[in-house]
């Protein structure tokens, strides 16, 4: 509605027509009609994920349950989302430097601007291990996995005990997708203390409402802890 208001806005301006016949409409709230809404893993919640996938014998779309494991830790480390993910060869990892870091060309991201997110030291020698012997030029995560990305959570999450969706605010269901990992990333930086401009700056995004809508509406679970610190 928004594109087709200004693109008609325009042609009134240009005098290809007289008047915008969509200007008296307005939009609905989004908030108030989300149709796949997610949630984030705490950090037990991610342990038992990667370690349940880290034994998972099943394969999947020729990722192995090791494989997966490194890919989920990879994915909420840097927030990269799954299709970035795929795109990333041996050569996108600079682990030698000062500060290790990852590298996303400007074709490979969402916004065509590129991205180089540091990795943290802890992680630096499990990454150089597993990188170790995999082609060069070839993708670290091979094959059509991102396609199917939140089937290969469910398999994951299944086998650590943990649900795909939980009820959250107002009883609307919260999933736990592959993106999901993404906003996972976002609210470990935060409870980090992270500022908002640093998380906003971690997963690339343009407007700060975006992160306060992605993050910012997840910090509901937390806030017991903000009141409870407040003098009696």
């Amino acid at each position: 509605l928004s594109a087709a208001k200004a693109f008609v806005a325009w042609m009134v301006r240009d005098r290809r027509t007289e008047a915008n016949p969509f200007e008296h409409l307005e939009g609905g709230n989004p908030e108030t009609d989300r149709r796949h809404e997610r949630r984030f893993l705490a950090v037990d919640e991610v342990r038992r994920l990667i370690n349940a996938a880290g034994s998972n014998d099943q394969e999947f779309r020729g990722l192995s349950g090791p494989d997966r494991a490194m890919l989920y830790t990879t994915a909420i480390y840097t927030g990269f989302r799954a299709g970035e993910l795929a795109q990333l060869v041996p050569a996108s990892f600079d682990l030698d430097a000062a500060t290790p870091l990852v590298r996303l060309s400007p074709s490979q991201t969402k916004n065509r601007k590129g991205a180089e997110q540091p990795i943290p030291l802890p992680f630096v020698p499990m990454l150089r291990d597993y990188i170790a012997g995999k082609p060069s030029g070839q993708p670290v995560w091979p094959g059509s996995w991102y396609l199917k990305a939140a089937d290969m959570m469910r398999l994951d999450l299944d086998a650590a005990g943990l649900a795909f969706s939980v009820a959250g605010p107002g009883g609307r269901l919260l999933h736990a997708d592959f993106h999901s990992l993404r906003s996972t990333c976002g609210i470990l930086a935060e409870q980090g203390g992270a500022s908002l401009r640093e998380v906003m700056t971690l997963l690339r995004h343009s407007d700060p409402k975006l992160t306060m809508r992605t993050y910012g509406r997840l910090q509901i679970h937390d806030l017991a802890k903000t009141v409870g610190g407040m003098p009696s």
